[in-house]
């Protein structure tokens, strides 16, 4: 696109900028939207995107930013509170600028897609599952389930008496040393094969977190004896903390390393201004026994008409293969394999 100033639409309180945003606007996202999928840095690193362009909203603000490619223009900002009626603002917007551009996509938004008065689909859904930390951090362990208090004192002893010498380290920012994130994810790695399971992590997402880190992250680690034995890798942008990967080695499993580093890393954010913890996608007992509640997230697509959302064919194919994956006999295979891999692991404690 070539850059040009902004594009005003008065009946719509929008202007957009195409290919030439203000610094002003990436500016605004952090304390906007408090989101690590909502700032410059994500887009640019994980999104890979070059020419940024935005869409910004008067009363209420929104900076929204998004690229665009052919009939397709892609909602940059992920995780992020947006209404109905100001996501339509925006796709009109966004629709009058472009008028190459038949559908917008957002993904990874906790926008609710009935209110919306332009067709649109739901392509796929996932949960964020959220813990509230209010008040103080004591406050937020009486909260907790009397089981999960008793078991979290239980580990704390067994492994401060086991390892009495063991250390907590906490690094945010440009202060996390590359061979520390670099341990945790490789321990996430062996954690992952220790269950019959492939990482996520590649070696081109290792780069990228790597990378995002240094802007917003926040890293906790459980040390013993000068070895990592277990960690958290996340960000924090405001007061939201926003967990990318934990990891422990399996060899210590008995003493439930990976529940202590969290606890730390709870304890440990909270003390810094957090008020919520996103532990992001996947489902996980430890999550709701942490206090999470999930939160939907769905990947949509608002069309600028009938006619351009039946012709999306791609989209509905989408949809067929998300339900394949995630539908009831998928989920059923999921639950089953989880309760086999949960069974196992307390057959392991109790050996230990």
């Amino acid at each position: 696109m070539k850059p040009q100033g902004p594009i005003t639409y008065e009946d719509l309180r929008a202007s957009v900028y195409l290919a030439d945003v203000p610094a002003h606007a990436a500016a605004e996202l952090p304390d906007l939207y408090e989101s690590s999928f909502a700032v410059v840095e994500y887009f640019r690193i994980f999104d890979r995107a070059t020419a940024l362009s935005a869409c910004i909203l008067d009363d209420p603000r929104h900076v929204v930013f998004f690229s665009s490619s052919g009939p397709s223009a892609t909602i940059l900002n992920q995780l992020f509170d947006i209404d109905a009626a100001a996501a339509n603002r925006v796709c009109r917007a966004i629709f009058r600028a472009c008028s190459q551009v038949r559908r917008v996509r957002f993904n990874g938004c906790r926008l609710d897609p009935a209110p919306l008065s332009l067709p649109n689909r739901v392509l796929a859904s996932s949960e964020d599952t959220i813990v509230e930390l209010p008040g103080t951090y004591h406050d937020y362990l009486a909260g907790l389930g009397a089981s999960t208090r008793k078991n979290l004192r239980w580990y704390t002893n067994r492994f401060a008496k086991n390892f009495p010498g063991h250390m907590v380290v906490v690094h945010q920012g440009t202060d996390i040393p590359a061979a520390l994130a670099g341990a945790i994810i490789t321990l996430n790695r062996r954690r992952m094969e220790a269950k019959g399971e492939a990482s996520s992590i590649t070696t081109a997402e290792e780069g990228r977190l790597l990378e995002f880190i240094a802007y917003h992250g926040f890293c906790t680690a459980l040390v013993v004896d000068g070895c990592v034995v277990a960690g958290t890798l996340g960000s924090r942008v405001g007061r939201e903390y926003y967990g990318h990967v934990q990891g422990f080695d399996p060899q210590y499993a008995k003493f439930r390393p990976g529940w202590l580093c969290l606890m730390h890393t709870l304890e440990e954010s909270h003390a810094r201004g957090v008020r919520r913890f996103h532990t992001l996608w996947g489902e996980a007992e430890y999550k709701t026994q942490l206090g999470g509640s999930p939160q939907v997230l769905r990947a949509i697509s608002v069309y600028r008409s009938r006619i351009a959302e039946v012709t999306s064919v791609d989209d509905a194919l989408r949809i067929a293969r998300w339900h394949a994956r995630h539908g009831k006999p998928a989920a059923l295979a999921s639950s089953v394999r989880a309760r086999a891999g949960r069974l196992k692991r307390r057959l392991n404690a109790q050996d230990g």
